[in-house]
């Protein structure tokens, strides 16, 4: 059975686009705009960079760092590397299963993964959540300290609850994604997006809280602002709290961007893209979509694991390109800009 052990690092227009797959030729003819036409002048050209980064076994998800270092969560091989902007390790730490990764403006890495631990006499795996405090390690990855932030005590009574994203804001608050089969307490559902801020004790230290979850989300909905089985989170470079998550659940709309409005009588989310006037909204565009990001320019790409694609839109939803296929990509989990 052949694995996905490399990550493909392709050039856009002076930037770069890292995505998670296999290590197949790219052909720039399959670059598509529109309909059948290729490459319109003045939009993105994408060309790989040779060699392919080689050594990774299943990454589900790579990020730019706000340093600019890159970070890969290499799944299968239970580690989470730092990388140079030029693809060499600078350091890797051992953490079990990563899945995803966001960097607070502290520069602190969130990482989604696993550990185990021992209930009753027996060993159980949880999945986890963990936070990295690269500054005092001097970026040292594989001694920064570690602290793990979930699951906390009453979670271990719901082993199948998955974290399966990570977004940090501008005020270093940060949101993290949940999903599971057990969504009828209204209380507390597994699929939910968490809250959690930083907290200064009297002592002057500080700790991560759990203030609550994401209103207005439904955990089973099949329709917008739904947390049905969020797949990924993303947050803009922006002074603001909009984020665009992926969801693979029962849902029609499975990439929504979520816009956080304040207003005398509201403060909450809103779909910032309605329901079919785009071609981001339009009902069951894309299979398994896994992960996404935004550029400067407000562009949204996001990777289909099961179309082995990456789709290109515009602020507006609209569909700007189309590129990949199983010639291309296996199973794409993630895309990053920089």
């Amino acid at each position: 059975m052949k694995v996905r052990k490399y990550i493909k690092h392709l050039i856009y227009t002076g930037l770069i686009i890292f995505l998670v797959n296999c290590g197949e030729k790219f052909d720039l003819n399959q670059v598509a705009v529109g309909d059948d036409e290729i490459n319109v002048g003045g939009d993105t050209v994408f060309v790989q960079l040779n060699p392919v980064w080689e050594g990774f076994n299943k990454p589900q998800d790579v990020m730019v760092g706000r340093e600019p270092f890159i970070y890969v969560a290499d799944t299968e091989n239970d580690r989470v590397v730092m990388l140079n902007l030029a693809g060499e390790i600078l350091s890797s730490r051992n953490i079990k299963h990563p899945v995803a990764l966001a960097q607070d403006y502290r520069l602190n890495l969130i990482v989604c993964a696993q550990f185990d631990t021992t209930i009753n006499g027996s060993t159980q795996t949880f999945s986890a959540v963990y936070k990295l405090d690269l500054v005092s390690a001097n970026h040292q990855l594989e001694i920064a300290p570690m602290k793990r932030i979930l699951p906390k005590l009453q979670d271990f009574t719901q082993p199948l609850r998955e974290y399966t994203g990570a977004a940090a804001f501008f005020d270093n608050k940060y949101y993290i994604s949940r999903k599971g089969p057990n969504n009828s307490n209204l209380v507390d559902p597994d699929n939910s997006v968490l809250i959690f801020v930083q907290k200064r004790l009297e002592d002057g230290t500080t700790v991560d809280s759990l203030i609550g979850r994401v209103p207005l989300l439904e955990p089973t909905g099949s329709g917008i602002n739904s947390a049905n089985q969020i797949s990924s989170l993303t947050s803009f470079n922006l002074r603001n709290f909009d984020m665009i998550l992926t969801l693979t659940g029962e849902n029609s709309f499975q990439t929504q961007w979520l816009q956080f409005v304040e207003t005398p009588d509201f403060a909450g989310y809103v779909i910032a893209l309605l329901p079919l006037q785009s071609d981001l909204m339009i009902p069951n565009f894309f299979e398994s979509p896994e992960g996404a990001t935004v550029d400067n320019s407000g562009n949204i790409y996001v990777a289909d694991a099961v179309a082995d694609s990456i789709y290109k839109f515009n602020a507006f939803g609209d569909l700007l390109m189309a590129f990949g296929g199983s010639d291309q990509f296996k199973e794409p989990h993630s895309v990053a800009f920089f």
